[in-house]
């Protein structure tokens, strides 16, 4: 048997793959966990040799457990999963004689953008969220009944499973029934990693990617940080707007998968229908270390002016190059000389 978790990014991914590595040994016999660089060479290509490793595994009996959120290929500002459908077909075709399950965790898009975009600033990026947002809008698995449709379509012997992720539930023990590693080892305790900062702080982030400056701690520290949001209240209101259609839709494209209850997705609409965007936590002042602050004037702002300084499309250039499209990448080094 092969368990291959593909994500998606910010949901929990970095935990399960704690517990997993911490509890090797322990989840029970026959079960092999393997890293992901043991079945993908990089986001959405898989390794030949880690192929042949998985066969031994099974030939043997083991039940091998893979995870990597980035199994379904990149996710970048133009480019949300884009080798989904590939992945899935690939890995159908070269485990058609396994028993293959393929899983999934979607979370709904308001809340996953925000994370999303926390971790774009953190990787140095400079967009103003609202340039960030319209980046993601146009791709088509930005919305997840066509991600799943397509994913079902390329797995001809294989099971889809698709969960839903839940920021105040146990993502971890979730998983661990879902694959059949029966109940989280009591010595693990929980399991969070990765944790998305408060929105003071990546708005702080951001302006100092752009003036290629440190973090600015000390414009961090604000007060109410979980009642705001790094997203434009309409940006915010956009998103649970397409959450709500969209899981909808999900519900009834689920309900014919075998173990899936469409009450799930649905109950997460409902819970969700007093939905009031959070404040917006507008770009912030950088440190005394700015170069702009110290010469008396005006850091530059995306909401003014979409220049960005050299040290930001460095920076820029160095999250393309790891989660990017070259297309992109080339274009940056292009800006920079």
């Amino acid at each position: 048997m092969l368990t291959v978790h593909a994500g998606l990014h910010k949901t929990g991914s970095t935990s399960i793959q704690a517990a997993l590595g911490t509890s090797i040994g322990h989840v029970g016999r026959r079960q092999a966990y393997l890293h992901w660089s043991d079945l993908f060479r990089t986001d959405g290509v898989i390794n030949p040799d880690g192929v042949a490793k998985i066969r031994r595994l099974s030939a043997r009996g083991w039940h091998v457990v893979v995870s990597s959120e980035g199994a379904l290929g990149p996710l970048s500002t133009n480019a949300v999963y884009p080798d989904a459908p590939n992945v899935a077909a690939q890995l159908d075709a070269l485990f058609a004689d396994q028993d293959l399950r393929l899983v999934v965790y979607v979370r709904p898009q308001h809340e996953w953008a925000e994370s999303s975009y926390a971790q774009y600033v953190r990787s140095g990026g400079t967009l103003h969220p609202r340039d960030y947002i319209a980046t993601l809008r146009d791709q088509p698995y930005l919305r997840h009944t066509t991600l799943v449709d397509d994913l079902r379509r390329s797995l001809r012997t294989s099971r889809l499973v698709v969960r839903p992720y839940r920021s105040n539930g146990d993502v971890v023990s979730d998983f661990f029934e879902t694959a059949g590693l029966g109940p989280v080892p009591a010595f693990l305790g929980a399991q969070r990693a990765n944790v998305s900062p408060p929105a003071e702080t990546t708005a702080a982030q951001r302006q100092a990617n752009e003036a290629g400056i440190a973090v600015v701690a000390e414009a961090a520290r604000a007060v109410g940080a979980a009642a705001r949001s790094p997203l434009p209240e309409d940006c915010q209101a956009d998103l649970h707007g397409l959450f709500a259609r969209d899981w909808t839709d999900l519900s009834i494209a689920v309900a014919d998968m075998p173990g899936h209850d469409p009450t799930e997705f649905t109950a997460a609409v409902d819970a969700s229908r007093d939905f009031v965007p959070r404040p917006f936590v507008a770009t912030v002042a950088p440190s005394s270390a700015s170069p702009a602050q110290t010469s008396g004037t005006t850091p530059p702002d995306v909401h003014t002016s979409r220049a960005e300084t050299t040290p930001g499309l460095r920076q820029r250039g160095e999250f393309l190059l790891r989660h990017g499209p070259r297309r992109a990448l080339l274009r940056t080094l292009m800006r920079t000389g």
